[in-house]
């Protein structure tokens, strides 16, 4: 990879400027009514939050943030969830394009693609996946999306091909923090403990801390403690049986195979992520 030429940093100072540009237009020209400040503001936290990514990098695990954005995007512009759902868009949705762009960077790397190269096609890839989203999504035509599944889309169950799951949950969160925050998430309200969790989540790693100075041979400083409390919230939520095959496949390849058969553990870790998610693609 040292034969190759890296990026330099005046092009993503480029594509940061027309973004920028880009989404000051939209807010203005959308009616969002978002504030200019308060993109800025979306923006400057997903900068403080991206960092936070090294976590997947080293568990494979992605820390949701959605939430604090939407916590705090109620309390910059309260009562308005057209606002709260532009800055969840900026404040949250960048965190997720930047993991994505840094993975593909590095899976350029390990397939000794020049970095150039992998830059220049996630771009292209960006512009042309935006264009088509929007011709085949646009409403106006008689032939979308929007039109054609109509019904589907606005159902709650929706079909295994269409769903429109994730934007009405994306609506209702926008609506219950930006218009009800203050009568469903502030103090003496039934749901307060959500916002409390925040404070209550930075004293939970302590209690490990201080296990790990006393009694240091136990490990209790390999406890992660953000992939332990999203595994206990998502286990009170929905279908979870797919948390036990998770488990099994975890505890076979990482423990058995790692421990037990080492050198074909490492000639095959590198592809194991792609064929689980190609059996995933398959199932589904």
């Amino acid at each position: 990879m040292r034969v190759y030429r890296e990026v330099p940093m005046w092009w993503y100072g480029i594509v940061l400027a027309c973004s920028f540009a880009m989404a000051m237009a939209t807010c203005y020209t959308g009616h969002s009514q978002l504030p200019w400040w308060a993109l800025i503001v979306a923006l400057l936290l997903s900068a403080l939050i991206f960092p936070f990514v090294i976590v997947y990098a080293v568990t494979g695990f992605s820390t949701d943030t959605q939430l604090l954005a939407q916590m705090l995007g109620s309390a910059l512009v309260p009562r308005n969830s057209q606002a709260n759902m532009y800055f969840t868009l900026y404040g949250y949705n960048s965190v997720t394009q930047a993991r994505g762009l840094t993975r593909d960077l590095k899976m350029g790397q390990y397939t000794k693609l020049p970095p150039r190269v992998t830059f220049t096609v996630q771009t292209v890839g960006t512009i042309i996946g935006a264009i088509l989203q929007l011709v085949i999504m646009k409403a106006s035509l008689p032939e979308s999306i929007i039109n054609n599944q109509r019904e589907i889309l606005l159902s709650v169950q929706g079909t295994n091909i269409w769903s429109g799951q994730q934007v009405q949950s994306y609506n209702s969160q926008a609506v219950t923090w930006g218009a009800l925050a203050e009568s469903m998430y502030g103090p003496g309200t039934q749901y307060f403990i959500i916002p409390m969790s925040i404070i209550i989540g930075l004293f939970v790693p302590v209690p490990f801390w201080i296990a790990h100075k006393f009694f240091p041979k136990m490990h209790f400083n390999a406890a992660v403690t953000p992939i332990t409390c999203w595994c206990l919230g998502y286990l009170s939520v929905g279908i979870n049986s797919s948390v036990f095959t998770t488990m099994l496949i975890a505890l076979f390849s990482q423990y058995y195979l790692r421990r037990y058969r080492a050198t074909w553990f490492r000639k095959v870790s590198s592809a194991d992520d792609l064929l689980l998610t190609s059996a995933e693609l398959t199932v589904t």
